[in-house]
């Protein structure tokens, strides 16, 4: 799984980069990302572009998502 660490780039920018890595995985692959803050901009950003994921948090420090790419129909 590649992985790819995004805790510099602000929340806007940061989406921006999740959703060009999910864009880009082929069906059934796997990106992991890492971010400072899953804000709901991200979230609500990710839930619209239909890219499921999960999220876990460190205490007090950076989340981490794993996005799947879409399954074919």
């Amino acid at each position: 799984m590649q992985e790819i660490d995004l805790r510099e780039l602000p929340a806007g920018e940061a989406l921006r980069g999740v959703l060009g890595a999910y864009n880009k995985l082929q069906p059934g692959e796997e990106v992991g990302v890492t971010v400072a803050s899953y804000p709901s901009g991200l979230r609500m950003g990710l839930v619209e572009a239909g890219a499921k994921h999960t999220a876990q948090h460190s205490d007090g420090g950076p989340w981490r998502l794993v996005v799947r790419g879409a399954s074919q129909s």
